[in-house]
């Protein structure tokens, strides 16, 4: 169940890039 934490960490990173990147 540790691979959700990654997961998690990995889908606010490219949430941020999307918000960041426009």
């Amino acid at each position: 169940m540790l691979d959700i934490g990654f997961l998690e960490l990995m889908l606010i990173g490219i949430v941020a890039l999307l918000v960041l990147g426009p």
